[in-house]
């Protein structure tokens, strides 16, 4: 993160930071290569960070029964089960086969060139490439929003943001519940209630949601469609 850049903006009073890349993507890049590394081989992940491009290499050629194209759709088939499993249980990962679809779907929001996915010898390395940041007289501009020239703290549309399951569940019960504290969510969804909070605390910067009054008496609002 000390090499990837990070920007502000002003809004009214506050001030919003945006690093250059979505770094939910980058540590999908990084959780996938653990999960679907090869043990067997010798070797190490390696994180490459360049002006133009971040990589990640991973020892270990994609299943034989899978094309890259394969992964991009998300058909997956996990080498490491016992990694994947714990790595589901801490929420590293949502659910097997997500993470490379949502890496391409969060570079596009991003205004990003397409990753790029290679087999070199019997390594994998999946590459997500940069672009600089776009500024006007508030700072830099939300790399999410794809209108230009829109107002920051203007509601996003669906299009904008990127909506997986969890976020989608949680929206659901924000509407039939909008006065349900956090911890109502998790005994509801069935969550741990820090879980809850990554995901309030997710889907507010992304400004999807408000909540206004207090932590007790307050209303949630749903600023998306879902």
């Amino acid at each position: 993160m000390r090499n990837i850049h990070l920007g502000s903006r002003i809004d009214g009073v506050f001030r919003k930071d945006f690093y250059e890349l979505p770094m939910d993507s980058v540590r999908e890049m990084i959780a996938n290569a653990v999960c679907h590394r090869s043990y067997i081989r010798r070797g190490r992940i390696q994180v490459a960070i360049y002006d133009d491009r971040l990589e990640v290499t991973s020892p270990g050629k994609v299943d034989s029964e899978l094309s890259l194209e394969d992964l991009k759709g998300g058909n997956s088939k996990v080498r490491n089960v016992a990694i994947a499993t714990a790595f589901s249980y801490m929420h590293v990962i949502e659910s097997w086969g997500t993470g490379i679809p949502r890496i391409f779907k969060e570079s596009e929001a991003y205004g990003l060139k397409e990753p790029s996915m290679e087999e070199l010898g019997n390594s994998f390395r999946i590459t997500m490439y940069r672009r600089p940041f776009e500024t006007d007289l508030y700072g830099v501009k939300d790399p999410c929003q794809k209108a230009k020239g829109t107002d920051l703290g203007s509601t996003q549309s669906e299009s904008e943001i990127l909506i997986g399951e969890k976020e989608k569940a949680l929206l659901e019960m924000m509407r039939i519940h909008p006065s349900a504290t956090q911890s109502q969510f998790a005994e509801k969804l069935g969550w741990d209630v820090n879980q809850v909070k990554y995901y309030l605390e997710k889907m507010r910067k992304n400004n999807m949601i408000e909540h206004t009054g207090t932590t007790r008496t307050g209303q949630w609002k749903v600023l998306v469609p879902c």
